[in-house]
């Protein structure tokens, strides 16, 4: 996916990396530095969640818009391609790799003197209202029963020609400044679907992005853009349409010959009719971000509702081993998990993170979590149990689909933990004697990958007081505003001197909350703190 600007100062286009989230502001720290007052230090950030990007404002003063619809400050919304998304003077338009090409291109006209483009302005809406009224509202009523954007701008494409005597009326949005055009709509001889490829002046496009309905006569015309009348255009009239302050697409009308003169009161009804679109427009966008936020809460809803309920309580005792647990949702519900289990005279503790976000996932672990739980005293060997976690995810998962893994045995009589680390690397040991150490990762991929995974055990010998404090990438992948990580390294840091497992837990999620400047995670927050004995 990438960004390309539409309309505001010009910049190359900005690719969005699936790796890592981007963040947008006036700040040389961002990601993305947009040198404008009226965008803020910290303005949006672009996530990839579940497979699809997302967009969060920043609580930025000045507001983030998407399709032109402002978004509530702090707030999210999904992306889909072809959203255009406003922060400050900047348009950009989100489009996708592969992309077809713009239907439309605009000429370049030869050079037309200041005088040749004439203003029009909202007095002569007066004389229309006396004669187009009836006309006015019945585009009115027609607009407003659209149900998407192309439908209502046809509606008023087809409404423009039947009432100005136009031959053809296009409707565009730029998609690469005003050099490459979307067409939403077109009425009239020689469109696209006719594999015709029509001429929109840009001279005139240029004219009208300052903000007002302007006209190019032939006679004006005849004095320098001989592009245009080459074309046979004698007259041509360009509006546009505004959403919220911003110019969202352009109304385009033209004739050629005399067989078709434009009406007199042409520019003010067209001055009108995008008035009515734009309100339109606003209308339908503001309701399909509505829609597309509800099935996101939806979603997050039922996901945080499996999660909530497959985890066990926030501290307990099984067998000879204590734990405590915090766990928070973040902005997506992720695909955390973490259970204790008795296992004979052991007890099982395992900790994981099914990869993507929302139900799926939520799905994913609820079944994985089961897995465990039925099969944990049919394996006397600890990574036997792993493979057996491993064959079952890559048996019931989509090729994309696997989640990391870390399992451990607690003996209480011999005070030995057998662990084994698939894939998820986050595990660290607290010692009365010694600094907190992360255990070494080797025991193999995360589950799903490879169905004849195979898995390595490891062996640790428990003083008394030793814990072990497990926790999910939500806490070491946290970004800062300057889009730093958190890292392993602050976690060892927070933890030197921690003395209970309340203790591991609160120094962490203050820690990272102070270091992220927010109190809402990008990801799942899941820490675990547990050890043997009293």
């Amino acid at each position: 996916m990438r960004l390309t600007v539409v309309n505001g100062p010009r910049r190359a286009d900005i690719e969005l990396d699936p790796a890592k989230p981007l963040s947008f502001g006036r700040s040389s720290t961002q990601g993305v530095q947009l040198d404008d007052p009226s965008v803020s230090r910290r303005h949006a950030r672009f996530v990839l969640e579940g497979g699809q990007w997302h967009v969060f404002d920043e609580q930025s003063r000045h507001g983030t818009f998407v399709n032109g619809v402002r978004l509530e400050a702090g707030e999210g919304v999904p992306l889909d391609a072809g959203d255009r998304i406003t922060m400050g003077p900047w348009t950009m338009l989100l489009t996708e790799e592969g992309r077809a090409p713009s239907t439309l291109a605009s000429q370049a006209d030869e050079p037309v003197a200041h005088s040749s483009i004439k203003t029009v302005g909202k007095e002569e809406l007066g004389e229309l209202a006396r004669r187009r009224l009836a006309l006015l509202m019945e585009a009115q009523r027609t607009i407003h029963r659209c149900a998407d954007a192309r439908e209502a701008a046809g509606q008023v494409a087809e409404t423009l020609r039947e009432s100005t005597g136009a031959e053809r009326v296009a409707i565009i949005q730029p998609a690469a400044g005003l050099d490459e055009l979307d067409l939403l709509a077109w009425a009239g001889p020689g469109g696209p679907d006719q594999g015709a490829d029509p001429v929109i002046s840009r001279t005139l496009l240029s004219a009208a992005s300052r903000g007002e309905v302007v006209r190019l006569s032939d006679e004006r015309i005849a004095q320098g853009a001989m592009s245009i009348i080459s074309q046979g255009v004698t007259e041509a009239l360009c509006a546009p349409v505004m959403i919220d302050g911003q110019i969202d697409c352009y109304l385009y009308v033209d004739s050629r010959g005399s067989s078709r003169n434009l009406q007199a009161d042409s520019p003010a009804l067209c001055l009108a009719l995008a008035d009515l679109l734009g309100l339109a427009l606003a209308n339908i966008q503001r309701h399909e971000l509505e829609l597309r936020q509800e099935r996101l809460i939806r979603d997050m809803r039922a996901a945080h509702d499996v999660q909530r309920r497959i985890m066990p309580p926030l501290e307990g005792r099984v067998g000879e081993a204590s734990y405590r647990l915090y766990c928070e949702p973040g902005r997506f519900v992720a695909g955390d998990f973490f259970g204790v289990l008795p296992a004979g005279e052991r007890t099982l503790v395992f900790l994981g993170d099914v990869a993507g976000k929302g139900l799926g996932a939520a799905l994913q672990m609820a079944a994985i979590q089961s897995h465990i739980s039925a099969i944990v005293n049919n394996h006397e060997n600890l990574a036997d149990l792993v493979s057996s976690v491993n064959s079952y995810v890559a048996t019931h998962s989509a090729e994309n689909e696997f989640a990391s893994l870390w399992v451990c045995l607690l003996d209480p009589g011999t005070r030995k933990m057998i662990s084994v680390d698939a894939g998820h690397g986050y595990a660290v040991r607290i010692s009365a004697s010694s600094p907190p150490i992360l255990l070494p990762s080797d025991g193999g991929l995360p589950v799903g990958i490879d169905r004849n995974g195979s898995y390595e055990e490891s062996d640790h010998q428990l003083a008394e007081q030793d814990r072990i404090v497990l926790f999910s990438d939500g806490l070491p992948e946290q970004q800062a505003p300057s889009g730093e990580q958190y890292g392993v390294e602050r976690i060892l840091a927070c933890l030197e001197g921690s003395a209970s497992h309340e203790e591991d837990l609160t120094r962490l999620r203050d820690g990272v909350k102070a270091f992220a400047e927010q109190d809402q995670m990008a990801d799942d927050l899941t820490i675990a703190s547990f050890h043997l004995g009293s």
